[in-house]
Protein backbone atom coordinates (compact mmCIF):
# COMPACT_ATOMS: atom_id res chain seq x y z
CA UNK A 1 0.00 0.00 0.00
CA UNK A 2 1.35 2.83 -1.31
CA UNK A 3 1.24 6.40 1.20
CA UNK A 4 -0.20 9.23 -0.55
CA UNK A 5 0.68 12.54 0.93
CA UNK A 6 -2.09 14.12 2.84
CA UNK A 7 -1.01 17.70 1.15
CA UNK A 8 -1.65 16.26 -2.35
CA UNK A 9 -4.62 16.89 -3.98
CA UNK A 10 -6.80 15.49 -6.99
CA UNK A 11 -8.35 18.28 -9.49
CA UNK A 12 -10.83 16.35 -11.91
CA UNK A 13 -11.31 18.06 -15.60
CA UNK A 14 -14.68 18.53 -16.07
CA UNK A 15 -16.08 15.82 -18.49
CA UNK A 16 -17.43 17.73 -20.89
CA UNK A 17 -14.08 19.89 -21.71
CA UNK A 18 -11.57 18.21 -24.21
CA UNK A 19 -7.96 18.06 -23.49
CA UNK A 20 -6.01 20.57 -24.40
CA UNK A 21 -3.21 20.32 -27.43
CA UNK A 22 0.49 21.62 -27.84
CA UNK A 23 0.79 24.58 -29.93
CA UNK A 24 2.72 24.05 -33.27
CA UNK A 25 5.91 25.82 -33.36
CA UNK A 26 5.52 28.39 -36.42
CA UNK A 27 8.79 29.20 -38.53
CA UNK A 28 9.90 32.36 -40.09
CA UNK A 29 12.11 32.51 -42.88
CA UNK A 30 14.84 35.36 -42.95
CA UNK A 31 16.59 36.11 -46.61
CA UNK A 32 20.06 37.56 -46.58
CA UNK A 33 20.30 40.76 -48.88
CA UNK A 34 24.30 40.96 -50.68
CA UNK A 35 25.08 44.42 -51.86
CA UNK A 36 28.03 44.49 -53.96
CA UNK A 37 29.97 47.80 -54.05
CA UNK A 38 31.84 48.28 -57.36
CA UNK A 39 34.50 50.80 -57.68
CA UNK A 40 33.96 53.31 -60.22
CA UNK A 41 37.18 55.19 -61.49
CA UNK A 42 37.51 58.96 -60.80
CA UNK A 43 36.32 61.31 -63.03
CA UNK A 44 38.55 63.96 -63.82
CA UNK A 45 37.36 67.23 -65.52
CA UNK A 46 40.07 69.45 -67.09
CA UNK A 47 39.49 72.44 -69.43
CA UNK A 48 40.46 72.21 -73.24
CA UNK A 49 42.77 74.47 -74.44
CA UNK A 50 41.41 76.41 -76.91
CA UNK A 51 40.57 79.74 -78.82
CA UNK A 52 36.91 81.79 -79.43
CA UNK A 53 36.82 84.08 -81.52
CA UNK A 54 33.99 87.05 -81.89
CA UNK A 55 33.26 89.40 -84.35
CA UNK A 56 30.92 91.70 -84.96
CA UNK A 57 30.84 90.61 -89.31
CA UNK A 58 29.87 87.07 -89.74
CA UNK A 59 31.42 84.54 -92.38
CA UNK A 60 34.87 86.33 -91.65
CA UNK A 61 37.94 83.99 -92.87
CA UNK A 62 40.11 83.21 -89.54
CA UNK A 63 43.31 81.93 -90.36
CA UNK A 64 45.12 80.48 -87.52
CA UNK A 65 49.27 80.04 -87.82
CA UNK A 66 52.09 78.78 -84.98
CA UNK A 67 54.51 81.21 -84.41
CA UNK A 68 56.91 77.90 -83.56
CA UNK A 69 59.57 77.26 -85.73
CA UNK A 70 58.91 73.74 -83.99
CA UNK A 71 55.19 73.05 -85.09
CA UNK A 72 53.55 73.36 -87.91
CA UNK A 73 49.84 74.29 -86.50
CA UNK A 74 47.71 76.25 -88.72
CA UNK A 75 43.59 76.33 -89.41
CA UNK A 76 41.37 77.97 -91.52
CA UNK A 77 37.91 78.76 -90.94
CA UNK A 78 35.03 80.85 -91.37
CA UNK A 79 32.74 82.35 -88.26
CA UNK A 80 29.46 81.62 -88.04
CA UNK A 81 26.17 83.70 -89.03
CA UNK A 82 26.20 85.78 -85.62
CA UNK A 83 30.16 85.85 -86.57
CA UNK A 84 31.58 83.41 -83.64
CA UNK A 85 34.01 80.37 -84.16
CA UNK A 86 35.83 78.50 -81.55
CA UNK A 87 38.81 76.63 -82.20
CA UNK A 88 39.46 73.32 -79.68
CA UNK A 89 42.13 71.54 -78.93
CA UNK A 90 44.55 74.14 -79.93
CA UNK A 91 47.98 73.35 -78.17
CA UNK A 92 49.81 75.92 -76.17
CA UNK A 93 51.65 78.35 -77.86
CA UNK A 94 52.22 81.60 -79.52
CA UNK A 95 50.25 82.09 -82.54
CA UNK A 96 49.10 84.50 -85.44
CA UNK A 97 45.56 85.17 -85.68
CA UNK A 98 44.51 86.93 -88.77
CA UNK A 99 41.04 87.67 -89.49
CA UNK A 100 39.52 88.93 -92.68
CA UNK A 101 36.12 89.88 -94.74
CA UNK A 102 36.09 91.63 -97.92
CA UNK A 103 35.38 95.36 -97.76
CA UNK A 104 36.77 95.64 -94.25
CA UNK A 105 39.96 95.97 -92.81
CA UNK A 106 42.28 92.60 -92.34
CA UNK A 107 43.03 92.42 -88.56
CA UNK A 108 46.38 90.59 -87.07
CA UNK A 109 47.22 89.69 -83.36
CA UNK A 110 49.36 87.42 -81.50
CA UNK A 111 47.65 85.27 -79.21
CA UNK A 112 49.54 82.90 -76.45
CA UNK A 113 47.20 79.88 -75.47
CA UNK A 114 47.71 78.16 -72.19
CA UNK A 115 47.18 74.91 -71.60
CA UNK A 116 43.63 73.99 -70.17
CA UNK A 117 42.88 77.81 -71.32
CA UNK A 118 39.77 79.00 -73.29
CA UNK A 119 41.13 82.15 -74.61
CA UNK A 120 38.61 84.99 -75.77
CA UNK A 121 39.55 87.25 -78.75
CA UNK A 122 37.28 89.93 -79.58
CA UNK A 123 37.27 91.51 -83.21
CA UNK A 124 35.80 94.21 -84.76
CA UNK A 125 36.72 94.76 -88.09
CA UNK A 126 36.58 98.50 -89.69
CA UNK A 127 35.40 99.09 -92.94
CA UNK A 128 37.34 100.39 -95.92
CA UNK A 129 36.21 103.20 -97.14
CA UNK A 130 36.91 106.38 -99.69
CA UNK A 131 36.26 109.51 -100.64
CA UNK A 132 34.79 109.51 -103.76
CA UNK A 133 34.69 113.20 -105.96
CA UNK A 134 32.43 113.60 -108.63
CA UNK A 135 32.76 116.17 -111.35
CA UNK A 136 29.39 117.51 -113.55
CA UNK A 137 28.74 120.11 -116.05
CA UNK A 138 25.69 121.45 -113.67
CA UNK A 139 25.99 124.45 -111.61
CA UNK A 140 23.25 123.26 -109.07
CA UNK A 141 21.36 119.93 -108.08
CA UNK A 142 22.04 116.97 -105.64
CA UNK A 143 23.74 113.67 -105.77
CA UNK A 144 21.76 110.81 -104.41
CA UNK A 145 23.14 107.06 -103.51
CA UNK A 146 21.84 104.17 -101.99
CA UNK A 147 23.87 101.26 -101.51
CA UNK A 148 22.38 98.09 -103.51
CA UNK A 149 21.72 95.16 -100.72
CA UNK A 150 21.75 91.71 -101.15
CA UNK A 151 18.92 89.56 -100.91
CA UNK A 152 17.26 89.18 -97.45
CA UNK A 153 19.00 92.34 -96.37
CA UNK A 154 16.94 95.49 -95.79
CA UNK A 155 17.81 99.12 -97.14
CA UNK A 156 18.95 101.93 -95.21
CA UNK A 157 17.51 104.79 -98.11
CA UNK A 158 19.02 107.12 -100.17
CA UNK A 159 22.20 109.76 -98.39
CA UNK A 160 22.78 113.22 -100.78
CA UNK A 161 24.83 115.83 -100.96
CA UNK A 162 24.60 119.07 -103.05
CA UNK A 163 26.55 119.90 -106.21
CA UNK A 164 28.62 122.91 -105.84
CA UNK A 165 28.79 125.95 -108.42
CA UNK A 166 31.60 124.38 -110.08
CA UNK A 167 29.59 121.18 -110.67
CA UNK A 168 31.36 118.98 -107.72
CA UNK A 169 30.47 117.18 -105.27
CA UNK A 170 31.84 115.29 -102.26
CA UNK A 171 30.86 112.00 -101.28
CA UNK A 172 33.47 111.26 -97.63
CA UNK A 173 34.14 107.76 -96.48
CA UNK A 174 31.95 105.67 -99.02
CA UNK A 175 32.22 101.84 -97.84
CA UNK A 176 32.87 99.55 -100.16
CA UNK A 177 30.32 97.82 -102.61
CA UNK A 178 27.43 98.25 -105.60
CA UNK A 179 25.90 101.55 -105.25
CA UNK A 180 22.78 103.06 -106.82
CA UNK A 181 23.57 106.63 -107.71
CA UNK A 182 21.61 109.66 -108.97
CA UNK A 183 22.65 112.37 -110.67
CA UNK A 184 19.25 115.24 -110.14
CA UNK A 185 19.95 119.18 -111.55
CA UNK A 186 18.77 121.79 -109.61
CA UNK A 187 18.18 123.51 -113.44
CA UNK A 188 15.14 121.57 -115.46
CA UNK A 189 16.89 122.13 -118.74
CA UNK A 190 19.04 119.01 -118.01
CA UNK A 191 17.71 115.31 -117.69
CA UNK A 192 18.56 113.34 -114.79
CA UNK A 193 21.05 109.87 -114.73
CA UNK A 194 20.94 107.43 -112.70
CA UNK A 195 24.03 104.72 -112.93
CA UNK A 196 25.23 101.54 -110.71
CA UNK A 197 28.82 102.54 -109.29
CA UNK A 198 31.01 100.11 -107.55
CA UNK A 199 33.06 101.40 -104.74
CA UNK A 200 36.50 99.39 -104.90
CA UNK A 201 39.98 100.48 -105.28
CA UNK A 202 40.48 98.31 -108.18
CA UNK A 203 36.94 100.38 -109.98
CA UNK A 204 37.63 103.62 -109.22
CA UNK A 205 41.10 103.50 -110.31
CA UNK A 206 39.31 102.76 -113.76
CA UNK A 207 36.57 105.39 -113.52
CA UNK A 208 39.13 108.52 -112.21
CA UNK A 209 40.20 111.50 -114.48
CA UNK A 210 43.14 113.03 -114.07
CA UNK A 211 41.84 115.10 -111.57
CA UNK A 212 41.24 111.97 -109.73
CA UNK A 213 37.23 112.88 -110.12
CA UNK A 214 34.47 110.37 -111.22
CA UNK A 215 32.77 112.87 -114.27
CA UNK A 216 29.67 112.93 -114.75
CA UNK A 217 27.70 114.87 -118.19
CA UNK A 218 24.13 115.29 -118.14
CA UNK A 219 22.39 116.12 -121.21
CA UNK A 220 20.98 119.44 -122.15
CA UNK A 221 16.87 118.40 -122.99
CA UNK A 222 16.13 122.58 -123.32
CA UNK A 223 13.96 122.50 -126.93
CA UNK A 224 15.50 126.06 -128.77
CA UNK A 225 13.76 125.27 -131.87
CA UNK A 226 10.75 127.21 -133.42
CA UNK A 227 7.73 124.94 -134.74
CA UNK A 228 5.31 124.92 -136.92
CA UNK A 229 3.01 122.21 -137.59
CA UNK A 230 2.57 121.02 -141.06
CA UNK A 231 -0.24 118.36 -140.21
CA UNK A 232 1.89 115.48 -140.97
CA UNK A 233 0.88 111.82 -139.77
CA UNK A 234 4.69 111.36 -138.77
CA UNK A 235 4.74 114.65 -136.63
CA UNK A 236 1.96 113.40 -134.42
CA UNK A 237 1.38 110.86 -131.98
CA UNK A 238 -3.30 110.91 -131.76
CA UNK A 239 -6.32 109.77 -130.13
CA UNK A 240 -8.12 107.06 -132.28
CA UNK A 241 -11.11 108.81 -133.90
CA UNK A 242 -8.98 112.43 -134.52
CA UNK A 243 -7.61 113.25 -138.46
CA UNK A 244 -5.36 115.40 -140.21
CA UNK A 245 -6.72 116.39 -142.82
CA UNK A 246 -6.77 119.87 -145.11
CA UNK A 247 -4.26 121.04 -143.10
CA UNK A 248 -5.40 120.75 -139.93
CA UNK A 249 -5.77 118.56 -136.84
CA UNK A 250 -9.70 117.34 -136.31
CA UNK A 251 -10.33 116.24 -132.38
CA UNK A 252 -13.20 114.18 -132.34
CA UNK A 253 -13.27 112.61 -128.46
CA UNK A 254 -11.25 113.44 -125.31
CA UNK A 255 -7.94 112.88 -125.23
CA UNK A 256 -4.22 114.51 -125.97
CA UNK A 257 -1.81 114.99 -129.52
CA UNK A 258 1.91 115.12 -128.64
CA UNK A 259 4.60 115.80 -131.44
CA UNK A 260 6.58 112.86 -131.43
CA UNK A 261 9.58 115.00 -132.78
CA UNK A 262 12.35 114.83 -129.52
CA UNK A 263 13.45 118.11 -130.73
CA UNK A 264 10.73 119.70 -129.32
CA UNK A 265 9.45 118.15 -126.55
CA UNK A 266 10.87 119.96 -124.16
CA UNK A 267 9.88 123.83 -124.25
CA UNK A 268 10.38 125.72 -120.79
CA UNK A 269 9.57 129.63 -121.60
CA UNK A 270 7.70 129.68 -124.92
CA UNK A 271 4.90 131.37 -126.97
CA UNK A 272 2.30 128.86 -128.65
CA UNK A 273 -0.09 130.95 -131.52
CA UNK A 274 -2.99 129.28 -132.75
CA UNK A 275 -6.13 129.44 -135.17
CA UNK A 276 -9.00 127.23 -133.74
CA UNK A 277 -12.60 126.07 -133.76
CA UNK A 278 -15.51 124.45 -131.81
CA UNK A 279 -17.58 122.44 -133.85
CA UNK A 280 -20.29 121.21 -130.98
CA UNK A 281 -19.51 124.55 -128.83
CA UNK A 282 -18.24 121.89 -126.31
CA UNK A 283 -14.42 122.13 -125.30
CA UNK A 284 -11.14 123.16 -127.14
CA UNK A 285 -7.52 122.81 -125.50
CA UNK A 286 -4.19 122.72 -125.34
CA UNK A 287 -1.37 120.34 -123.67
CA UNK A 288 1.11 122.77 -122.23
CA UNK A 289 4.81 120.69 -120.82
CA UNK A 290 3.72 117.34 -121.16
CA UNK A 291 5.73 114.85 -119.62
CA UNK A 292 3.64 112.01 -121.67
CA UNK A 293 0.07 111.96 -122.16
CA UNK A 294 -0.78 111.32 -119.05
CA UNK A 295 1.08 113.92 -117.24
CA UNK A 296 0.39 117.85 -118.31
CA UNK A 297 -0.32 121.13 -117.72
CA UNK A 298 -4.51 121.48 -119.68
CA UNK A 299 -5.48 125.12 -120.69
CA UNK A 300 -9.09 124.50 -121.96
CA UNK A 301 -11.97 126.80 -122.99
CA UNK A 302 -15.41 126.07 -122.83
CA UNK A 303 -18.37 126.86 -125.19
CA UNK A 304 -21.84 127.38 -125.25
CA UNK A 305 -22.74 123.74 -125.42
CA UNK A 306 -20.33 122.40 -122.20
CA UNK A 307 -21.08 121.23 -118.75
CA UNK A 308 -19.63 124.36 -117.53
CA UNK A 309 -19.97 127.22 -120.40
CA UNK A 310 -17.78 130.28 -121.65
CA UNK A 311 -15.26 129.31 -119.03
CA UNK A 312 -11.31 129.35 -119.37
CA UNK A 313 -9.85 126.66 -116.68
CA UNK A 314 -6.31 125.50 -115.86
CA UNK A 315 -5.68 121.94 -114.88
CA UNK A 316 -3.03 119.65 -113.38
CA UNK A 317 -3.31 116.38 -114.95
CA UNK A 318 -1.61 113.29 -113.21
CA UNK A 319 -1.40 109.68 -114.20
CA UNK A 320 -4.49 110.41 -116.75
CA UNK A 321 -6.63 112.08 -114.04
CA UNK A 322 -7.58 116.06 -112.71
CA UNK A 323 -5.51 116.58 -109.78
CA UNK A 324 -5.86 119.99 -109.64
CA UNK A 325 -7.72 122.89 -110.95
CA UNK A 326 -5.15 126.12 -110.76
CA UNK A 327 -8.37 128.74 -112.09
CA UNK A 328 -11.69 128.62 -113.53
CA UNK A 329 -12.05 132.36 -115.30
CA UNK A 330 -15.75 133.30 -116.76
CA UNK A 331 -15.04 134.43 -120.28
CA UNK A 332 -18.57 135.14 -120.99
CA UNK A 333 -17.86 138.82 -121.96
CA UNK A 334 -15.58 137.72 -124.82
CA UNK A 335 -18.13 134.78 -126.54
CA UNK A 336 -19.07 136.16 -129.45
CA UNK A 337 -15.42 135.73 -131.39
CA UNK A 338 -15.40 132.38 -130.32
CA UNK A 339 -18.80 131.20 -130.72
CA UNK A 340 -20.87 129.65 -133.28
CA UNK A 341 -17.91 127.59 -135.15
CA UNK A 342 -16.44 131.25 -135.92
CA UNK A 343 -12.00 130.77 -135.87
CA UNK A 344 -10.51 132.62 -133.79
CA UNK A 345 -6.77 132.88 -132.79
CA UNK A 346 -5.66 131.82 -128.70
CA UNK A 347 -1.70 132.87 -127.73
CA UNK A 348 -0.70 131.32 -124.81
CA UNK A 349 2.83 132.86 -123.11
CA UNK A 350 4.48 130.44 -121.03
CA UNK A 351 7.06 131.66 -118.68
CA UNK A 352 8.59 130.05 -115.91
CA UNK A 353 5.48 128.56 -114.02
CA UNK A 354 3.46 131.28 -115.12
CA UNK A 355 0.84 131.34 -118.52
CA UNK A 356 -0.88 134.22 -119.81
CA UNK A 357 -3.68 133.28 -122.40
CA UNK A 358 -5.07 135.75 -124.72
CA UNK A 359 -7.74 135.72 -127.62
CA UNK A 360 -7.68 137.62 -130.78
CA UNK A 361 -11.07 137.88 -132.83
CA UNK A 362 -10.24 137.18 -136.22
CA UNK A 363 -12.91 139.48 -137.68
CA UNK A 364 -12.19 142.74 -135.58
CA UNK A 365 -8.67 142.00 -134.68
CA UNK A 366 -9.22 142.79 -131.32
CA UNK A 367 -6.85 140.90 -128.75
CA UNK A 368 -7.90 140.00 -125.35
CA UNK A 369 -6.11 139.18 -122.43
CA UNK A 370 -8.89 136.34 -121.07
CA UNK A 371 -6.61 134.83 -117.97
CA UNK A 372 -3.90 133.75 -116.18
CA UNK A 373 -2.90 130.70 -115.06
CA UNK A 374 -0.15 130.12 -112.49
CA UNK A 375 1.06 126.74 -110.66
CA UNK A 376 3.34 127.58 -107.35
CA UNK A 377 4.45 124.36 -107.30
CA UNK A 378 5.89 124.69 -110.91
CA UNK A 379 4.70 121.26 -111.13
CA UNK A 380 5.91 121.11 -114.92
CA UNK A 381 8.42 122.54 -115.27
CA UNK A 382 9.57 121.49 -118.84
CA UNK A 383 7.78 119.38 -121.79
CA UNK A 384 6.16 118.60 -124.61
CA UNK A 385 3.14 121.18 -126.53
CA UNK A 386 0.23 119.69 -127.83
CA UNK A 387 -3.80 119.39 -128.71
CA UNK A 388 -6.19 118.09 -125.98
CA UNK A 389 -9.64 118.05 -123.85
CA UNK A 390 -10.34 115.99 -121.06
CA UNK A 391 -14.25 115.89 -122.06
CA UNK A 392 -15.79 114.95 -125.48
CA UNK A 393 -15.74 117.33 -128.05
CA UNK A 394 -14.90 117.95 -131.58
CA UNK A 395 -12.83 121.32 -132.63
CA UNK A 396 -10.06 122.11 -135.40
CA UNK A 397 -6.83 123.29 -134.86
CA UNK A 398 -5.61 124.77 -138.60
CA UNK A 399 -2.47 126.76 -137.32
CA UNK A 400 0.01 125.49 -134.61
CA UNK A 401 3.19 127.98 -133.93
CA UNK A 402 5.73 127.44 -130.91
CA UNK A 403 8.29 130.56 -131.01
CA UNK A 404 10.90 129.43 -128.35
CA UNK A 405 11.29 132.32 -125.96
Amino acid sequence: MSAISSSAQCIECPKDSPPKRRPKPSFVTRTQTVVVVKKVPEVRFQKISGIAITTVQPFAAVNLKSLSSQKQYQQQKKTDEIGVLELQNVPPGKYLLNVSLKGFVTEESEIEVKPQELVTVPVNLAPITHDVFIKTNLSSGEVRYAQIEKPGESGGGYCMVPINRDGSAAIMQMREGDYQLEIRPGDVEYKPISRKLTISEEDLKKIKNADDEIPFKLDRTVSTEDFLANWLPNEWKMPAGWKLENKRMQANSAGVALLQNERFNHYRNFQLKSNLRSLDNKSMGFVLRAIDDKNYYLIQINGSAAAEPYFLTGYIVKDGKVKDVLVNTNIKSFASSFSNSRFFNIMITAKDNVFKISLEDTDTGAVYDIGIVEDQNNTFPIGAIGIGTKDSARFEVSNFFINYK
